[in-house]
């Protein structure tokens, strides 16, 4: 099958996260072609591995879980499957991890190569799954790679920094209880508001007077609920938001802060409070400067992206490298937006790049 042929299958069978059966099931058709042992992680995550013993081991990964939302692109070969889409370019990266399979010459390998295709990258971080699995204890890695197509950035380009590359995060619920009563009679009830607007300041004060300008945190409140009469002060409140940091003990840092104000606050205002994490953290996701050095790379971008992504777990497992593909062209369309469609060509931008990280080993 082409590529152009993978990647249009792709695009148009999307499936939400770990519900990803037809994407891996072709996958492993297509690894069918070459002597790899196939190795399934449950639900739906697939390793490759070549059949070689060599002393060190090269790991490449892809992302390959869709996202809740409404195709509006008009292509072709939109998406079938109604409600989701790929809107994050995991196509891509899964099509452009094939075709780099497609153009190793493996019997010129002094190398093992790992290669997985990873579920769940957008709900809970599914590269925690992969590395439960004792295949990576026997294995001397030298590097891990991962890409991630990016409209930011012009087509065809290869973007990368030193050192953090991506944020890590914490999404929390706050939740608020405290007594109310009628509007005219405020010194009955609890202060919940004024609570609220201390904390928000304080979140101001932790951005700009606690944290290096060059390690900044971005900490926001995206849903707020609570009350039920106009005339009648809060007795709860609920605010969800996300915390998100350059270094992952900084984000253990602020969260302290948060929690060590909640404590000593909510007392003084008479409330009750539960602060607590809602989702996984992922680590920042970090480059080594010895693998950029190594590859020759230019570490063109200035300043780190405070978007997210699972592939910062990786580093447990060695070194890691972290591109950014550039997909801008004549207009730039977000990602996970209705109408995010980058071209079809950039599945061989990204496996000429992998190709050339490779290389680099024989030389």
């Amino acid at each position: 099958m082409l590529s152009s042929q993978i990647y249009q299958q792709l695009h148009r069978y999307p499936e939400l996260s770990y519900q990803e059966f037809e994407t891996t099931k072709l996958i492993k058709q297509v690894l069918s072609d070459y002597k790899l042992d196939i190795t399934m992680i449950n639900p739906t995550g697939l390793i490759a591995t070549t059949q070689t013993d060599y002393e060190q081991t090269i790991v490449f990964r892809a992302d390959i879980d869709g996202l809740a939302i409404s195709e509006q692109t008009n292509a072709s070969y939109s998406s079938q499957n109604p409600g989701v889409m790929h809107a994050c370019g995991h196509d891509l990266h899964i099509a452009g991890m094939l075709d780099f399979i497609a153009k190793i010459e493996f019997e010129q390998l002094a190398y093992n190569l790992i290669f997985i295709f990873q579920p769940g990258e957008e709900v809970d971080g599914g590269a925690r799954l992969i590395l439960e699995h004792p295949l990576f204890n026997n294995h001397q890695i030298v590097g891990i790679y991962g890409v991630h197509v990016w409209p930011e950035l012009d087509y065809g380009t290869i973007n990368l920094k030193h050192g953090p590359m991506m944020a890590t995060n914490y999404v929390f619920e706050l939740v608020l209880e405290g007594t109310s009563t009628h509007c005219s009679t405020p010194h009955l009830g609890s202060e919940m508001l004024s609570l609220v607007a201390s904390l928000i300041n304080y979140f101001n004060t932790i951005n700009s007077k606690m944290t290096d300008l060059h390690q900044g945190v971005a900490i926001n409140i995206g849903q707020i609920a609570g009350g039920k009469q106009p005339n009648v002060t809060l007795s709860n409140m609920i605010l969800n938001g996300t915390i998100r940091a350059l270094n992952d003990q900084q984000l253990a840092d602020v969260v302290e802060l948060i929690t060590n104000f909640l404590a000593s606050n909510c007392k003084l205002y008479n409330l009750k409070y539960c602060f607590k994490q809602t989702e996984c953290t992922y680590p920042c996701v970090e480059n080594d400067p010895e693998l950029i050095k190594f590859h020759n790379l230019s570490a063109n971008l200035e300043q780190p992206s405070f978007a997210v992504e699972d592939f910062g777990f990786y580093k447990q497992l060695g070194p890691t490298l972290f591109t950014f593909i550039g997909t801008r062209e004549d207009t730039q369309m977000s990602l996970h937006s209705e109408k995010f469609l980058p071209s079809p060509n950039l599945v061989n931008v990204i496996s000429d790049y992998y190709l050339q990280l490779l290389g680099d080993y024989h030389d």
